[in-house]
């Protein structure tokens, strides 16, 4: 449902509001990307800006490179997905798809090994290692042999490319960031097949672009809780994993958390079976230890291998020499959309665990998706003319 949605008779604040929320989204993309070139962004957009025609120089790779090779260009450039491009006769780069971190380990690894070993989320954790370990002495050489090309398609979001031009709303892009899909392919229509201008724009850059500019839009949005995010935000469960409740001590169907000694290759396995970015990590007591997520695997290589099947809290020490706790931020249920917005930012990262006040123990999850959603929600523009 969208701000134009909404019948013109209700009251006249909540339309004013609503309709500064449609104005605001109505303005072309080319708006963000000025906005990125020019604006003192955060320091974590900040470290991504280079010299090119719509802002952060694009990275890609063809599809003929092999999956070592993107795993050291994600490395070497601190992302987490690449566009891929074929060459046409005439030499031009025709983009493909953009593909993921997690793209590259399930055709490498996680896809062919799990279906190869008849292995599921059911199988122990010494099956696991035991049978994961022989399969990976024979089939060592799978990141010089797997191309991109044979990677694409593997999740959702590379299944497909899909663009959006600068001159188009902003709207649009908040209706493919709120579809599972975390980055697109911008580009000027006036310079269509000329790679300066093509840009990358991350759900990051939507959400550090409406965060900037909140004195426009409508400050009710900005006062959502984090707990009525979660509610607007609820998806379907689809695998029964483990998410304490904070008021019967029991656990509760959930996708995204699982306990500190599941081998990473499981987690990650998870991750691509169940298309989430990201798993919590608990200890015994329910209490979150860490999480982990595409960007622990960048510059991943037949070196590492042996690593993944580890458990997951300790490849996560040893790939960032850290306490994995620290990098997984909080927010407490009471917390607003705009304190969530600036934690995200600020930390670098695309998620939020909520916990109750004083408490590790985690009752939920917040996405840069889920904070998207709420700009896209006219019922969040009337909480406080309502109120």
């Amino acid at each position: 449902m969208y701000a134009s949605d909404i019948n013109p008779r209700q009251a006249p604040m909540k339309q004013k509001l609503i309709n500064e929320l449609k104005t605001f989204l109505n303005a072309p993309v080319q708006n963000l990307i000025n906005d990125r070139q020019t604006r003192d962004m955060t320091e974590h957009l900040r470290s991504r800006v280079r010299p090119s025609k719509l802002g952060p120089a694009l990275v890609c790779i063809p599809e003929t490179a092999t999956v070592s090779e993107a795993f050291a260009l994600l490395k070497q450039h601190n992302l987490l997905a690449l566009p891929v491009y074929r060459l046409t006769k005439s030499g031009h780069k025709s983009f493909q798809t953009i593909i993921s971190v997690i793209d590259l380990l399930h055709a490498t690894l996680l896809g062919p090994a799990f279906d190869d070993l008849g292995l599921s989320q059911e199988s122990s954790n010494t099956d696991l290692e035991k049978q994961l370990s022989t399969w990976m002495d024979e089939h060592v050489d799978m990141f010089k042999s797997t191309t991109v090309k044979d990677a694409m398609g593997r999740t959702p979001e590379s299944k497909a490319l899909i663009t959006v031009q600068t001159t188009e709303p902003l709207s649009r892009l908040l209706d493919i960031m709120t579809s599972n899909v975390h980055r697109v392919l911008v580009y000027d229509k006036n310079h269509e097949g000329d790679e300066n201008w093509y840009t990358i724009v991350s759900q990051t850059d939507l959400v550090w672009y409406l965060h900037v500019n909140r004195n426009k839009l409508p400050a009710s949005i900005f006062e959502m809780k984090a707990s009525d995010i979660m509610q607007s935000a609820a998806k379907p469960i689809p695998h029964p994993y483990l998410m304490y409740d904070l008021d019967t001590g029991a656990s509760k169907a959930c996708p995204i958390s699982l306990l500190e000694n599941t081998p990473t290759a499981m987690a990650v396995r998870l991750m691509a079976l169940f298309n989430t970015s990201c798993v919590g990590i608990v200890d015994e007591q329910g209490k979150l230890a860490g999480n982990l997520s595409g960007a622990d695997f960048r510059g991943f290589n037949e070196q590492a291998i042996r690593k993944i099947l580890d458990p997951v809290l300790q490849y996560i020490h040893e790939i960032h020499n850290v306490d994995p706790a620290e990098r997984s931020p909080t927010c407490e249920p009471e917390n607003n959309l705009e304190e969530c917005m600036q934690t995200v930012l600020s930390k670098g990262v695309h998620r939020l665990w909520v916990c109750p006040p004083d408490d590790k123990m985690p009752i939920g999850l917040i996405t840069l998706s889920d904070m998207l959603v709420m700009f896209k929600n006219p019922a969040a523009v009337a909480v406080s003319v309502e109120e």
